[in-house]
């Protein structure tokens, strides 16, 4: 399996270090990205990856904001919208009463964020820029 990024790199990225493991997130975002490609034609070294630096980068920063996004929702892709976390729309002090949004805005926001079957837009775009992901309508 080809992985594109480093936790390294993902700290570099985001500019502090993340609060979580993010090797799995790692993996499953070079999926995501190897995926993305697959239609693409370019050069590749013995290891499978592109020979041009260019599409390295580009390669390695995709996967880096994928991740970046995935932390930042608070999302663990590899457990999907089971990992997600509900969220509080109301709490009343006095009464105890505490409502949790489960169908709203923000649950099919992270519900999408969790999803292990397509790329966030920021990596997206970057690979766009850089003239991969051809094969993505």
């Amino acid at each position: 399996m080809l992985l594109y990024a480093t936790t390294a790199d993902v700290t570099t990225w985001v500019g502090e270090d993340p609060d979580v493991d993010v090797t799995p997130m790692i993996r499953k975002a070079s999926i995501l990205v190897g995926n993305a490609c697959r239609n693409d034609l370019y050069d590749v070294d013995g290891a499978g990856k592109p020979s041009n630096p260019d599409l390295v980068e580009a390669m390695r920063d995709a996967v880096c904001a994928q991740v970046e996004f995935w932390v930042a929702a608070g999302v663990n892709p590899a457990k999907g919208a089971g990992s997600l976390a509900l969220v509080k729309t109301e709490m009343t002090v006095d009464g105890a009463t505490v409502k949790y949004d489960t169908t709203g805005v923000v649950a099919a926001a992270q519900e999408a964020a969790a999803s292990i079957d397509s790329l966030t837009g920021d990596a997206l775009a970057v690979l766009r820029a850089a003239g991969l992901a051809s094969g993505l309508v």
